[in-house]
């Protein structure tokens, strides 16, 4: 039953190397543990613009399982900060790595089976350049299967829905996404297939619409620098 497991990345002293345990809640065991072979992800990277210190920050020693996400096959997705995604299946041996961009923080299942990431664009996009010098997250869409979906820049989705916040200036980082909820139904107040963003810097939360490219709703309230979006 898996509302009653609790999926646990941690760093175990003893192997010097960051591992995923499946615990089961009802008597605290260990039913499964994911440890993959790092360096084999590492040797798959040729964007080496986008990962020149792979080596050295992502090093088996140095390594951290971020937000893994468990299919229904007992394959796991994950990456670690700022790092190429991966996918391994249940007996941890790898199956793809994409390293088209810096993934970071959630990994969250859409009605469609495809997965919500936080990632960061380097280079810039262009529209982005001629404004701004940022730290520029954006939001990526991939399959089960590695391949993006969907790729676009929060601070351009901002600018050409005529939001603007005085925050964009003060801060080299000023969206820090950290968590993208997708709608999984239709209700009054969201569509299915909406995205809703945590974006903790702005203490924002932005309801958007990737089919029409429309932010639907830009929310914020009595809450601060917070994470995790739930709907």
């Amino acid at each position: 039953n898996r509302e009653a497991l609790l999926i646990l990345p941690r760093y175990d002293h003893d192997i010097s190397r960051s591992i995923v345990e499946v615990i089961d809640l009802k008597n605290f065991e260990v039913i499964h543990t994911y440890k993959n072979d790092v360096d084999e992800i590492n040797a798959k990277v040729q964007n080496t613009s986008e990962f020149e210190r792979l080596n050295i920050d992502d090093s088996p020693v140095r390594f951290q399982f971020r937000h893994p996400l468990i299919l229904d096959d007992g394959s796991l997705i994950s990456d670690s900060e700022l790092s190429p995604e991966f996918k391994i299946d249940f007996c941890s041996n790898l199956i793809w790595v994409n390293d088209e961009e810096s993934f970071h923080h959630s990994k969250m299942l859409d009605h469609e089976g495809n997965i919500w990431i936080p990632g960061v664009l380097n280079p810039y996009p262009e529209y982005i350049q001629k404004y701004f010098s940022l730290y520029d997250d954006s939001i990526v869409k991939i399959n089960t299967d590695g391949k993006i979906l969907f790729n676009k820049s929060v601070i351009e989705i901002l600018i050409t829905n005529e939001i603007f916040d005085s925050n964009f200036f003060t801060s080299e980082d000023p969206i820090h996404l950290n968590d993208i909820e997708p709608a999984l139904s239709d209700t009054n107040h969201w569509k299915k297939g909406d995205v809703f963003l945590s974006v903790r810097h702005l203490s924002a939360i932005i309801h958007y619409r990737p089919s029409s490219n429309k932010v639907i709703n830009y929310i914020v309230g009595n809450f601060a620098w917070q994470h995790d979006v739930d709907i």
